[in-house]
């Protein structure tokens, strides 16, 4: 084939692919051998859907260059396989479901008919590496070197090699094939008791799982409210999604998820304040009785949470069947995660350069009035956030006021004669009392008005306890230091002015600390500010 035949094949199969349901957006990666030295293969980053003979670059074994665009991360894996069996000339990597949860448990057992053995020869599980690393590529190669065309990449996926576009392709559904039935004898489909409303296994096809119930109309009503916040949101009811808010959500086990969603896909009572709190950090929220709620920036992310949660939802089953409890390590999910975000925004913002965005440009190209648009939120975020502050600096100063009264009380109403002699005593016991009313005096009224939160109230207020184990010895201590200089003409005041500095610190540092950090992931979130929004 000449070279643009290959580019062709290649764009050809990743429709192929899509159709068949054995990749999805950008996932997996596709190649063909060009000559010994060569290979075409997928660029990083684009969807299959839109790809074109232009942009396949070519990839030179040998001193690891190419020409075109930026090759796929896997390119390595893919030298790999051409460097150990000079008679492969097609090589696809797929995220096909099935197949990936066999090979986190392992292939032993798996059924096959002869025709089946001898197409997709001896299977091999990878050793896991994170994405795109020589770790990853070692794995490949070893299960390449003990004589395997057919390679169950750990939390991650397949890689099938062919003699030719169309052998690849067949190994790549014949394996999903039988995979689905080693999952579908294991796990079965379920059913939803409607006695006792809790998802029961029984027989008739893993499939059934996957089918969406109608909505009811109260998660109608709650999609409507949720899209007030996040306008692209789904609710997605079915079989498997209630079955997983039963097991407690799911532990990333498979990379893309922890790429698009991190380490959890958590679970939550049926509560618009707690659902929108969860909704604050994540994408999507497993709700018991009523399915799984995702949203994203766009449709297009929404289908695709969708396509990955179904498919990490058949693992986390099928894992669960076999007794086997496997996760990927926290340091990887966190990694993973950083990395697509940062490498999502790229794509994000070249996207919107393409498009002539102006949030992205800082011009309207269109004509249409988008940039005052933006002026106009920007100006509005500013107001409220400076809302924010003085609401919070007056909370700040009525605790203060709360402070001084109740220290003031305490050291005169208290009978301190009968009870200590200690001046220092009597101090720290008045100061602490008083200094612990206004903490929880500033705190409640601040939650509740300032950041209008719905976060757990211990957790917050345990945050906000650590703020002062740090901040009160150590304003004390800059105090006394500063109160040990001679201030010249303002000596006489030095203790008035030191505690004025103390405070504006104090309101400084509280604000950030409880903004960015104590509320940070649930601002807006409670009873009162969704009836606002509404």
């Amino acid at each position: 084939m000449t070279e643009q035949e290959i580019k062709k094949s290649i764009v050809e199969t990743g429709l192929t692919l899509l159709e068949k349901k054995l990749v999805a957006r950008t996932w997996g990666n596709i190649s063909c051998r060009l000559d010994e030295k060569h290979f075409a293969i997928t660029p990083s980053g684009l969807g299959y859907e839109s790809l074109t003979t232009d942009d396949i670059p070519i990839f030179n074994m040998e001193d690891e260059t190419w020409t075109g665009r930026k090759p796929s991360s896997e390119k390595r894996i893919h030298a790999a396989c051409y460097a150990q069996y000079p008679e492969v000339n097609f090589v696809v990597h797929t995220h096909q479901d099935y197949a990936t949860a066999i090979g986190l448990v392992g292939v032993e057992g798996l059924e096959m008919s002869e025709e089946e053995k001898a197409l997709l020869g001896e299977i091999k599980v990878a050793s896991y590496g994170l994405p795109g690393t020589k770790k990853l590529k070692k794995g490949v190669e070893e299960a390449l070197k003990a004589g395997s065309k057919t390679i169950l990449m750990l939390h991650h996926g397949a890689v099938l090699l062919g003699k030719d576009k169309e052998d690849a392709i067949h190994k790549a559904e014949v394996l999903e094939e039988v995979c689905k039935r080693a999952v579908d004898k294991k796990v079965g489909a379920v059913e939803k008791d409607d006695v006792n409303g809790t998802v029961n296994a029984s027989v008739g096809g893993i499939y059934k799982m996957l089918l969406p119930s109608p909505l009811s109309e109260q998660a109608l009503t709650l999609a409507e409210k949720i899209a007030k916040k996040y306008p692209n949101v789904k609710i997605v009811d079915s079989p498997l999604m209630e079955k997983l808010a039963e097991l407690g959500g799911i532990r990333a086990q498979l990379d893309d998820m922890s790429q698009m969603l991190g380490a959890k896909l958590k679970v939550c009572e049926n509560n618009l304040q707690r659902i929108m709190s969860v909704l604050e950090k994540n994408d999507a929220v497993l709700v018991k009785d009523l399915g799984c709620i995702i949203k994203a920036e766009d449709k297009d992310d929404v289908e695709a949470l969708e396509i990955l949660i179904n498919k990490a939802g058949i693992s986390k089953l099928y894992t669960e069947a076999c007794g086997k409890k496997i996760k990927l390590g926290a340091f990887d999910c966190w990694l993973m995660r950083t990395v697509f975000k940062l490498k999502y925004s790229k794509k994000k913002n070249e996207k919107a350069r393409e498009k002539g965005d102006d949030r992205v440009s800082g011009t309207d190209t269109s004509g249409s009035g988008d940039s005052s648009g933006n002026s106009a939120d920007k100006s509005k975020n500013k107001k409220a956030e400076g809302i924010r502050v003085l609401k919070f600096f007056l909370f700040s100063v009525s605790a203060g006021v709360i402070e001084i009264v109740s220290e003031t009380l305490l050291e005169k109403c208290l009978p301190w004669e009968s009870m200590t002699t200690n001046p220092q005593i009597k101090y720290w016991v008045s100061y602490l009392i008083a200094l612990i009313l206004s903490v929880i005096w500033n705190f409640t009224f601040n939650r509740k008005f300032t950041f209008k939160s719905a976060t757990n109230v211990p957790i917050a207020m345990l945050k906000v306890a650590l703020f002062y184990v740090v901040f009160t010895p150590a304003t004390t201590l800059l105090q006394k230091y500063l109160c040990s200089f001679d201030w010249g003409a303002a000596d006489n005041f030095k203790g008035q002015l030191t505690t004025c500095i103390n405070m504006v610190l104090n309101l400084t540092t509280e604000y950030l600390y409880d903004r960015f950090f104590v509320f940070r992931d649930s601002l807006d979130t409670n009873k009162k500010a969704l009836e606002a929004n509404n």
